[in-house]
């Protein structure tokens, strides 16, 4: 499956939560330099606490 034609739907794929460590592995793994900064905001988001709801 190492189609870089995926890449559009993986990086897609980075905002859900489900999903987002597998598609940033599919993106790595494939070496599309255009997904570099998606995986790097991907990264980014998850680093930052959530906020709760007041």
């Amino acid at each position: 499956m190492a189609d870089p034609r995926f890449s559009p739907a993986l990086i897609a794929l980075l905002g859900s939560g489900d999903v987002r460590q597998w598609a940033a592995i599919a993106l790595v793994s494939l070496e599309i330099d255009g997904a570099v900064e998606p995986v790097r905001r991907a990264y980014r988001a998850w680093l930052e606490p959530a906020t709760t709801p007041d």
